[in-house]
């Protein structure tokens, strides 16, 4: 069982660990700590991206549309999702034109589900992020008004109107 990779049509999918290592109760997550994880799993490219070597991601360091390397002290904006979906669309940056607003499960695979203080993400590599919701890409299926996005300042995954004004970070691969 050391191959931890799924195929399913094809594809290659790599199931990543929450992160989380605190056990609640006998045999749940923090139990087993099961899944893929790459140590150190984020890397700084060191032109304000970050590769995360669980998922294959290349991520933009702070959020838009803050372009401060290293230390994300700049301006961090919010959009309504349309216009997060148009942000990382046009985003021309560390070399790079192919970035995008990322999908929920995308977005939800850098959130940190240990215990510790907002925002519930890794802060060395994600500096400067706000303890607030990020949009996702993805339209909540039950009501197509509504988007659902990341609340970093608790952990969440959940949906909102589109036209709530709302924090992005951009994601590319």
């Amino acid at each position: 069982m050391a191959d931890k990779t799924h195929k399913q049509y094809g594809v290659t999918k790599i199931i990543s660990k929450t992160g989380q290592t605190t056990s609640y109760a006998d045999y749940d997550d923090g139990y087993y700590k099961k899944g893929n994880v790459a140590d150190p799993r984020f890397i700084d490219n060191g032109d304000g991206t970050i590769s995360d070597r669980a998922t294959g991601l290349m991520w933009k360091m702070c959020s838009e549309p803050d372009t401060q390397t290293g230390t994300c002290s700049g301006t961090h904006s919010t959009y309504t999702w349309a216009n997060a979906l148009t942000q990382c669309y046009n985003l021309n940056y560390g070399g790079h034109t192919d970035w995008r607003l990322p999908n929920a499960k995308e977005l939800w695979s850098i959130t940190r589900l240990e215990p510790g203080s907002a925002p519930y993400i890794n802060q060395t590599a994600f500096p400067g992020t706000v303890s607030n919701i990020y949009w996702s890409s993805t339209t909540y299926p039950y009501n197509t008004d509504y988007a659902l996005y990341v609340y970093f300042g608790g952990g969440r995954l959940l949906g909102y109107l589109k036209t709530g004004s709302y924090y992005v970070r951009c994601v590319r691969g």
